[in-house]
């Protein structure tokens, strides 16, 4: 089970004591969430985010300074796998539809602010980071094996190179049929490896 990063952003202070209450009390039931720090404004937010990298914000929107969709803004393209919580005492369409076109994971109304909804996004927000760190580790593996391939066709051809007028024991047969031989394969070798 894999540990996830949190960091939060409310300029209100009831706001910030009320979550981290929240992250002591789920760190006793469920391990996997840890809150590594806090900021009171969307600049303050943006700095400390950029420097912690959490897996997970969780920020209000109306704040002084910057707010929390400007800042996701200009997050976004530093830490495109970084998952975006909002909370909002607005029911505001435009702030809604900002949200959208930021790409934020979820939108939570604040007041109140109920357990069970941070419950289900902390959790939505695993299961994406889950996901994108599989595919990454899927991505990485086909990208070793394409570069072995490679590796070990180079390797035949210049084996075939330095036996040039040498008898081919390998395959059975001296440097003028297993050149050809080896050149008869090669379209079949590179299609093989296109379709990696």
């Amino acid at each position: 089970m894999r540990d996830y990063t949190c960091f939060i952003v409310d300029d209100e202070d009831l706001i910030i004591q009320r979550l981290e209450l929240f992250f002591h009390e789920l760190s006793l039931r469920d391990r996997r969430f840890h809150l590594v720090g806090k900021a009171s404004n969307g600049l303050e937010g943006l700095e400390e985010i950029v420097k912690l990298k959490p897996d997970i914000v969780i920020s209000d929107i109306v704040m002084p300074r910057m707010d929390g969709i400007s800042m996701i803004e200009q997050l976004k393209p530093m830490l495109p796998r970084t998952q975006f919580i909002l909370l909002t005492a607005y029911s505001s369409f435009e702030y809604a539809q900002r949200a959208i076109q930021a790409n934020v994971l979820e939108y939570i109304v604040k007041v109140p602010l109920r357990e069970a909804d941070l419950n289900r996004a902390l959790d939505k927000a695993a299961g994406i980071l889950n996901e994108v760190k599989k595919k990454e580790a899927e991505f990485q593996s086909l990208n070793v094996s394409v570069l072995e391939n490679k590796y070990r066709v180079r390797k035949q051809f210049q084996r075939a190179d330095q036996g040039r007028n040498s008898f081919a024991p390998g395959i059975g047969f001296c440097q003028p049929h297993a050149v050809s031989f080896l050149s008869s394969q090669l379209p079949l070798l590179h299609c093989r490896n296109e379709s990696v």
